[in-house]
């Protein structure tokens, strides 16, 4: 008999289950898209077509506009030597 009672009562004691609701993931809205795969498609057809038709025309040799090699390489020395002329003027201040 007191078996009987110390169950009952355990019975009674016993919480609720606990039930826990989550919301599932939002569907996702398609529509809002098309326009942007739209887009994107037709970017994909014209990358896709072949290069329009160039008529072959004899190749000239475009002459070089500006400063040839050995100017720069002139230019280039001489602007190393002035570099060079004002960092002594600068340490020659310092002393």
């Amino acid at each position: 008999m007191v078996a009987k009672d110390l169950l009952e009562r355990n019975e009674e004691a016993k919480p609720a289950p606990l039930v826990v609701q989550i919301a599932g993931p939002a569907a996702p809205k398609i529509d809002q898209y098309e326009s942007t795969i739209a887009a994107l498609n037709g970017q994909i057809a014209a990358l896709k077509k072949p290069p329009p038709a160039v008529a072959l025309a004899p190749q000239i040799q475009a002459e070089p506009s500006g400063p040839n090699n050995a100017q720069l390489a002139d230019s280039a020395k001489e602007l190393a030597r002035s570099l060079r002329r004002l960092q002594d003027e600068i340490n020659q201040d310092e002393i």
